[in-house]
């Protein structure tokens, strides 16, 4: 082989093995950050374990609320069906002249029901959102409303005896670009 030989075969092995020290030393690195990552995954796995726990004993706690007001309770969801149907009518014909004066009436029909029959209705507006009432579906630019605050209630939410039932889904408004 000679002496050019040699030297190439001696420069290769030198340069492999470098190769193999570069690799290891990555190879521990990554392990260090996939290490870290599932540390970090077992932590959001406990928290989510103990979130679900805490969700379940609320359930819990809910039905037994429901249980000991069964026939109010009931009455206030049918009231809500009810008047369900009457504001998908109102927001539908919303933008039509013809059918305007005849929804808005039904419309004010069934707000009176609702508040005769105990229901606090959520038809928020020009406020920032709360998100124990208001599910916030969208956004939308309103330049006559501040930002972040809701412009528009898409279905309107209830309160029975300050327990929300429903929340209320809105828009809010969008931030300027």
């Amino acid at each position: 082989m000679g002496l050019f030989g040699n030297l190439f075969k001696r420069k290769s092995a030198t340069r492999t093995e470098m190769g193999l020290s570069q690799l290891t030393k990555e190879i521990k690195s990554h392990k260090q950050e996939t290490n870290q990552h599932m540390q970090l995954i077992n932590q959001m796995l406990r928290t989510i374990d103990t979130r679900q726990k805490e969700t379940v004993l609320q359930l819990d706690d809910l039905s037994n609320q429901l249980q000991e007001n069964t026939g109010e309770h009931d009455l206030a969801l049918a009231l809500i069906s009810a008047i369900d149907i009457i504001e998908d009518f109102y927001r539908l014909t919303i933008s039509d002249p013809a059918l305007l004066a005849q929804s808005q009436m039904m419309w004010s029909a069934a707000m009176k029901a609702a508040t005769a029959g105990g229901l606090e209705v959520i038809d928020d507006h020009d406020i920032p959102p709360d998100f124990k009432r208001h599910r916030i579906e969208g956004t939308e630019s309103d330049p006559a409303v501040q930002n972040g605050c809701i412009t528009k209630t898409l279905k309107c939410g209830y309160l029975y005896k300050g327990e929300i039932l429903r929340t209320a889904k809105v828009l809010v408004q969008k931030e300027a670009e």
